[in-house]
């Protein structure tokens, strides 16, 4: 059996999280996440919250980017591409309402039969509908504090990377914090490969479509990554940005 997720044309079934029901996505996702979810094809769910996320969490690093945002809590915070949850779970502490969202429901199913395993002292919630649709709720739409990304911008079509800045930027509140564990991150031609998911990723295309004229986003920080799942070593890095107020 393969261990990637099936690749489908764009007429076909597209459960995944580019499914374009938002007016500025282009066309359906090309992968069938909630079969790949089905077969137990998910070699990306590696079992645990990255060794970066659990580190910025434990030493203060995301709480001070919530009060940068916001002195006091309540706080909200977006995990996209959130499969079984194991993010959501790492950064539900006090003070924060933490949503997954994810469209394959077989996502959701995992995070529920995980929920009792993790207890947290901030409050979860799970959504299983399109990231590009969200904006248009004005329960969602300019509310986030900050929004985590790690393995769902890679996982999106080239094509979609626009209608993914622009989503962030509707979610986020002014002075809001985009976070970003970049991954995976290549070097040379290998960049440009149209093959995936994992699309190959790099700084510049981050910043190609964050920092575009069009987008009110500022890079505020780069970071190197010292720890990293088996297999994603040397491949990741950290950037913070923040939506201007």
């Amino acid at each position: 059996m393969s261990t990637e997720p099936e690749t489908r044309g764009a007429g076909a079934q597209g459960v995944g999280e580019a499914a374009a029901t938002h007016s500025e996505a282009p066309a359906r996702a090309d992968v069938d996440w909630e079969g790949a979810w089905q077969e137990g094809r998910t070699r990306w769910d590696a079992g645990a919250s990255s060794p970066t996320l659990l580190a910025l969490d434990s030493d203060g690093t995301i709480a001070g980017l919530l009060s940068s945002v916001q002195p006091e809590a309540p706080y909200r915070v977006l995990v996209p591409g959130a499969g079984s949850g194991y993010d959501v779970f790492t950064l539900a502490r006090a003070g924060r309402d933490i949503t997954g969202v994810d469209l394959a429901p077989s996502a959701e199913q995992k995070f529920s039969a995980l929920r009792s395993e993790h207890l947290t002292s901030g409050s979860t919630n799970y959504l299983t509908r399109d990231f590009f649709s969200l904006p248009d709720d004005p329960a969602h739409r300019g509310r986030y504090h900050l929004i985590w990304d790690y393995t769902f911008f890679c996982a999106l079509p080239p094509r979609l990377r626009d209608a993914w800045a622009a989503t962030l930027e509707r979610l986020l509140r002014p002075s809001g914090v985009l976070l970003t564990l970049m991954y995976p991150l290549v070097e040379g031609t290998e960049v440009d490969r149209d093959q995936g998911p994992p699309f190959p990723l790099s700084r510049a295309i981050y910043e190609r479509h964050l920092l575009a004229s069009n987008r009110s986003f500022q890079l505020e920080r780069l970071a190197a990554v010292d720890r990293s799942h088996p297999g994603r070593e040397g491949r990741e890095g950290l950037a913070v940005w923040r939506r201007k107020a």
